[in-house]
């Protein structure tokens, strides 16, 4: 065989597993003979020195590879057409090696001038299968000495590898801390330094590592992730300003109102069906305490936003309460209608039994009010009633006949309940309320007020300020009959 080739075969790729084996083997036992000689006091001094040299190296690597990914961007950004189309048939050659599962000696015969990554530095890091690392695989002796803990290493050992893999056990609360703060740096270091498509391209990766953990996760695991996610947050929220926590329920709005905008109606029944369940299991676990605080919280928030509230609110409130209400009452069978009606009348008697006389009086005076509006309410559709029926009194045959065929033909209109197009249909005579006086304060969906929408030419002019207008229009629209 030719001296310009490597041949790799099942006997070599054992070879190199052995060396690999009797390597660490080696380095173990380097490790093991330096560690008995030390005394306690070495050993300590030995760990201390290790763990800061691990956060020296953290740092350093940090600030490394941010340099390094600048560098190659930049260098990038310098390629021809040529250089970029050697990197890509450089690439390529290296994906087809990597695809070679073939255990024929003879497929795995290459000329070693077309593996440059052979002999450069860092192609350990890159291992190949189909590679003779065997016949090349001469890594010098044990010429370094380890600054620390004068241990022998190869040349081109990375630091750190003799001394500073101590296990996290045996660090102290002192050396956590700073480890954790020191990470907390860097990664807003890093994260300050990343793109727009770096930042959305970590943020999809979190998520799909968060999903797939979460998805193979057990109960215990789950409920202990919460937990601690429910302490961090609390020890978060404690040390945060008033601003800061301003500025996170400013964040939280926007952020609950985007999504609520843009959910369907089954993912909101599905969320509210999910916050009703954990309400439920929050308050059954709650004590007496605790629920008199709630409701306590509860009471002081409500009046807070029902006292600057403005009367539309506070309409729109009581309007949507009274529906929600009727609908509940509507699909509630006997049992549960009993069940509210003794709940209501326990709390009514409580109540009742704890207000003060102060508060007594004033729920009577409310009372009494409010049937004074209801005997308002009756006077004025009585008085209303009768004074219709004067109006009515004094009508001519010919009005009243009009006034009955007008009621018959809304009735009709209003009772048509079919969408097709023919039914819709209506002789323009039979209908006298399009074009009367008013009729834009009885609209209907059947009637089409597009095709009869004359409403005459401005003849009329104001009095007082000249103004023209159309016929039938109130005085003192255009300026207040001249005040």
């Amino acid at each position: 065989m030719p001296l310009g080739l490597a041949r790799v075969s099942k006997r070599d790729k054992f070879d190199w597993k052995v060396i690999g084996s009797a390597t660490l083997i080696l380095a173990r036992l380097k490790r093991t003979r330096n560690k008995r000689r030390e005394t306690d006091k070495q050993r300590k001094e030995r760990r201390a020195a290790a763990r800061q040299r691990y956060h020296e190296l953290l740092g350093d690597a940090s600030t490394h590879l941010s340099q390094e990914r600048n560098r190659i961007q930049e260098i990038r950004g310098t390629w021809s057409d040529e250089q970029r189309a050697a990197r890509v048939e450089q690439d390529r050659l290296r994906r087809n090696v990597n695809q070679l599962l073939t255990s024929d000696e003879e497929s795995t015969v290459y000329d070693i001038e077309e593996q440059p990554w052979l002999k450069k530095e860092g192609s350990e890091f890159m291992y190949n299968v189909a590679i003779n690392y065997a016949a090349y695989g001469n890594i010098g002796a044990l010429e370094e000495v380890c600054a620390h803990c004068q241990a022998r290493k190869w040349k081109g050992e990375p630091n750190g590898m003799c001394c500073a893999s101590e296990t996290r056990r045996g660090e102290c609360s002192t050396a956590r801390q700073s480890r954790l703060d020191t990470m907390r740096t860097q990664n807003a270091m890093s994260r300050s330094q990343e793109s727009a498509e770096a930042h959305e391209m970590r943020l999809s990766i979190d998520r799909e590592r968060h999903a797939k953990s979460r998805a193979s996760e057990t109960f215990t695991q789950r409920e202990t992730r919460l937990s601690s996610q429910r302490n961090r947050t609390d020890v978060a929220r404690s040390c945060e300003s008033v601003d800061g926590r301003q500025a996170r329920l400013e964040s939280d709005r926007e952020r609950h109102a985007e999504s609520r905008a843009s959910e369907t109606y089954t993912q909101r029944e599905t969320r509210l069906s999910s916050q009703r369940s954990r309400i439920d299991a929050a308050r059954s676990y709650e004590s007496v305490e605790a629920r008199q605080i709630r409701l306590e919280s509860d009471r002081d928030r409500h009046a807070d936003s029902r006292a600057s509230e403005t009367y539309t609110q506070r309409e729109a409130r009581l309007c949507l309460q009274r529906s929600r209400a009727s609908f509940s009452r509507s699909i509630e069978d006997d049992e549960e209608r009993e069940t509210r009606s003794r709940r209501d009348r326990s709390q009514h008697a409580l109540s009742r039994s704890l207000e003060t006389d102060e508060q007594r009086e004033e729920r009577r005076a409310a009372r009494q009010r409010y049937h004074e509006l209801l005997g308002d309410a009756s006077t004025h559709l009585s008085q209303e009633r009768d004074r219709i029926q004067e109006i009515r009194g004094t009508w001519s045959d010919e009005q009243r006949a009009a006034q009955v065929e007008q009621d018959r033909l809304r009735r009709n209109v209003n009772q048509l309940s079919t969408s097709d197009e023919e039914s819709t249909v209506y002789d323009i005579e039979e209908q006298p309320w399009l074009n009367k006086e008013g009729s834009g304060f009885m609209y209907n969906v059947a009637i089409n007020y597009a095709a009869y929408g004359n409403i005459g030419a401005l003849e009329e002019v104001c009095a007082h300020c000249q103004a023209r207008k159309w016929k039938g229009e109130p005085n003192g629209m255009c300026c207040a009959s001249g005040k």
